[in-house]
């Protein structure tokens, strides 16, 4: 069974251990997200010898896959659509030879949309889908043709079961799953519900075998078997972690699992799960792809298929007795935040060096009992002992100290290099001190202001915006947009603090008298927007009020009102395609909106930023490292943590959205003409966060909790 000691002893023995869990950290927990290991075949023990990734295929904009399987002749079967048409391919791939045999599926075409498909040992294939008219059903195909099974319940105009998937059994019988509500096992010759089984059922969770089918349990974490035949559960399993995307099935040999962390088998007769694929070592891991199916190659080894962006890729994955049981390099990055680009690059790294293994950590993810301020200063311990990480997420951490006191590698070279391939130079500016560069932002957001042309104009400041919004509107629809967060725990006092934060923290310190004209000003923002909620009429505060939202992924068109205003950080591709559609008129009509940089400056805010320790014995794996980072190959991934900073993937971004809607609303301008970084320090915003429950409920004015967070800071930013 897998072990996941590492984060309950962080829970236990973060109190009472917190320096030495810390460096303990440092030095590498182990296993993904420093959350523990399985009891891995891969051991330090093993000399020689793993599982390693080999691509078989690729086909270019192939949809998700549905019935893989390894049929009689050792080829790989499975079912795709492909450019975005409805009809279904048949493809058989060889695994020997690489030969792929693409086949349009006849009588596919005229169905709606293809939920599974699974084919029968006498060659039948069954069809979960929806007609025309988006009703579900089950289909034969037959001579060409789509035949209907008629299955009563759904039939049923009011069922409240949906269907996920469909697997063919011996006689014509098949199993319909119905995700969350169950799966059902229906007689073929007349579609007589035989057998309802109560445990989840998507298309790519259940596996059938032999007379058997395996599906995960209503329980947590618990994996359960069932005989086709008596209707009896056979087997009950756990498997810590186990998640909804969990790929499973069942051969001879016993049950087998894939997983982002890698691919497991349990053996009949043995009581615990072995990983035999480490995930972090290939495709699994990648963000950008999602495993659509699992299956034994009738020896030793597995197939997957993983779905993406940019189509779908066969992988193979066997073992390789030549090379190293466990990776003999470690390339080290630290991030106080998980990040999925970091991560998708991690992911591409390895797959392309599978001698190195890249440990990510982590150091304040949900079980973390550390706050910013602990783990920093145990950071900067080992940093200025000559140890530590190789590469730094520099993330809230204070860069400026680190490039005065030597900390990090002199980039400026490798910058000038990455230029040449795309990256933006104007985003190096961020991590520069005395004219060389010490790190680079691998993604970036624009705080931005969004509304009537002839109001954006003058707000130039955040006190222009607090005297917009306390002017007296008569219970008309607010200036301001309330925030999502005006009734939440901190309300919408640090809504604005990335943005302004350069007013009041610097190389110098804290400004406490800029601090407490910022908590002021937002604590006036606040209370306007709290009042103005409470007295205006229903038909404002009921959902008429008509804004354009550019937080996540939410969207509601911009009103006809001249007045209407929202700053927000514009976070990427997302709000690069919905913009346009408020100003050209598809949401409701010509509004007269424009968008700019938040009180006209340019300000933008690098994320996900790396740098090098000058202290790290793999300086040159660490370049390779931000040059694969930086690369197309990983910036043209969207992963909706920021724009890409390379300016090509930036360039398919904006001119897709411009294919797309007609118009960019000026961001290639807005992009141009980036020049002030927005560098947030998280233990001073730990710190003002830490007083705003006081601002709320009228315990602390603004003086208070200014001088409240210089005291609290004081030492730190001493350091």
């Amino acid at each position: 069974m897998k072990k996941m000691m590492c984060a309950k002893m962080k829970r236990l023995l973060g109190v009472l251990l917190l320096p030495g869990l810390l460096l303990s950290m440092l030095a590498g927990c182990g296993g993904k997200n420093g959350a523990g290991t399985a009891e891995d075949a891969n051991t330090a023990g093993a000399a020689m010898g793993r599982y390693v990734e080999q691509q078989l295929a690729s086909i270019d904009g192939a949809g998700q896959v549905m019935g893989l399987y390894l049929n009689a002749d050792g080829n790989l079967v499975f079912y795709t659509s492909i450019g975005g048409s409805t009809a279904l391919t048949r493809c058989v791939l060889s695994p020997d030879s690489g030969e792929l045999i693409q086949t349009p599926v006849a009588g596919t075409e005229s169905l709606g949309y293809i939920l599974d498909v699974s084919e029968a040992a006498d060659g039948t294939t069954y069809l979960a889908a929806s007609d025309e008219n988006m009703r579900e059903g089950v289909y034969r195909l037959v001579n060409g043709a789509a035949e209907v099974i008629p299955v009563p319940e759904l039939a049923q105009e009011a069922s409240s079961r949906h269907v996920w998937g469909i697997r063919s059994l011996s006689g014509g019988d098949f199993l319909l799953l119905f995700g969350g509500d169950g799966v059902s096992h229906y007689q073929g010759s007349d579609a007589a519900l035989l057998t309802e089984y109560p445990v989840i059922g998507y298309n790519w969770s259940v596996g059938v075998y032999d007379g058997k089918f395996i599906a995960p349990g209503m329980g947590s974490d618990e994996l359960v078997a069932y005989d086709l035949h008596s209707g009896e559960q056979i087997h009950n399993v756990t498997f810590d972690g186990l998640s909804a995307s969990s790929c499973q099935g069942m051969d001879g040999t016993g049950l087998y699992l894939a997983d982002t962390t890698g691919i497991y088998r349990l053996t009949q007769g043995d009581d615990g799960w072995e990983r035999l694929v480490d995930g972090d070592l290939t495709s699994l891991s990648l963000y950008s792809v999602m495993i659509g199916g699992v299956t034994s190659d009738g020896r030793d080894g597995f197939f997957t298929a993983l779905s993406g962006e940019n189509g779908l890729q066969l992988m193979r994955y066997v073992y390789d007795a030549s090379i190293p049981a466990v990776p003999d390099t470690t390339l080290t990055v630290f991030s106080l935040t998980d990040n999925s680009t970091i991560r998708q690059a991690i992911g591409t790294f390895q797959r392309q060096n599978p001698n190195v293994r890249v440990q990510f950590q982590i150091m304040l993810d949900d079980d973390s009992s550390a706050g910013a301020e602990d783990v920093i200063r145990t950071l900067n311990t080992e940093l200025l002992n000559g140890n530590g990480p190789d590469i730094l997420l520099l993330d809230g951490l204070p860069v400026k100290s680190y490039m005065e006191k030597g900390v990090l590698a002199d980039l400026t070279e490798q910058v000038s290099t990455l230029a040449e391939d795309g990256f933006m130079m104007n985003l190096s500016s961020a991590y520069e001190y005395e004219g060389r560069c010490y790190g680079v932002p691998s993604r970036f957001t624009i705080p931005v202001m969004l509304g009537a042309k002839d109001v954006l104009g003058s707000i130039r400041s955040l006190d222009d915006l607090v005297t917009q919004v306390e002017t007296d509107r008569a219970g008309e629809i607010p200036f301001l947009r309330p925030s999502d967060d005006l009734f939440g725990e901190y309300g919408m006092l640090m809504d604005c603090y990335d943005a302004c934060s350069a007013g009041f923290v610097g190389a110098e310190g804290i400004n406490e008298a800029s601090l407490e004209a910022y908590l002021s000003a937002m604590l006036r923002l606040q209370r306007s927007q709290e009042d103005f909620l409470s007295t205006a009429a229903d038909d404002v505060t009921g959902g008429t009020m008509e804004l354009f939202e550019l937080m996540g992924v939410s969207v509601m068109p911009l009103g006809n009102s001249e007045e209407l205003f929202y700053a927000q950080e514009l976070p990427g591709q997302n709000a690069v395609n919905i913009i346009p559609a408020g100003q050209d008129g598809e949401t409701g009509g010509e509004i007269g909106s424009a968008l700019e940089p938040l009180f006209g400056g340019g300000s933008y805010a690098p994320k996900w930023s790396v740098g090098i320790t000058s202290a790290s014995e793999q300086q040159e794996l660490a370049r390779q490292f931000i040059d694969l980072l930086l690369s197309a190959e990983v910036q043209d991934v969207y992963l909706y943590d920021g724009f890409p900073v390379n300016s090509r993937s930036l360039d398919k971004m904006v001119e897709n959205a411009v294919r797309v809607r007609g118009s960019d609303m000026g961001l290639k301008a807005m992009f141009d003409r980036m020049d002030t970084p927005i560098l947030v320090d998280q233990v001073v915003k730990e710190a003002v966060q830490s007083q705003l429950r006081g601002l709320l409920d009228g315990s602390l004015t603004p003086e208070a909790a200014a001088s409240a967070v210089m005291e609290s800071t004081k030492l730190y930013l001493m350091e």
